[in-house]
């Protein structure tokens, strides 16, 4: 919270298999709740950041988490949460939050993370 009150972070659970950036239906809940909260929160854009485990080049992993990235950003448009107030950007494979050497580590780090910004 803010000195207003106001919420200065909300989690948003997405991870994603090897190579792939499309959201499953195994997370379209959260994403579903997460538009809910923008809509109940309407002073706050969202940046909408991809990331990447390590494997693979610094060129495709930073693709790679674009895409992630963009395709949180429609999911929430698509939920009715307005284009404008939504920035998606790559990553790539930088701001580890688990060790790349392990495929467990691996599958924490192919995320998204969200910033709220009044």
């Amino acid at each position: 919270m803010d000195a207003d009150g106001c919420p200065t972070t909300k989690a948003l659970h997405v991870t994603f298999g090897q190579n792939a950036y499309n959201v499953t239906d195994t997370v379209l809940n959260d994403v579903k709740d997460f538009a809910q909260f923008l809509k109940d929160n309407e002073g706050y854009d969202v940046l909408i950041l991809g990331y990447t485990d390590t494997s693979g080049s610094a060129e495709k992993n930073l693709k790679l988490s674009q895409n992630r990235a963009d395709a949180v950003k429609e999911a929430l448009i698509r939920y009715g949460i307005s284009r404008a107030r939504l920035t998606a950007i790559g990553k790539g494979d930088a701001n580890p939050i688990a060790d790349n050497s392990t495929e467990e580590g691996r599958a924490q780090n192919r995320r998204i993370e969200v910033e709220l910004i009044k």
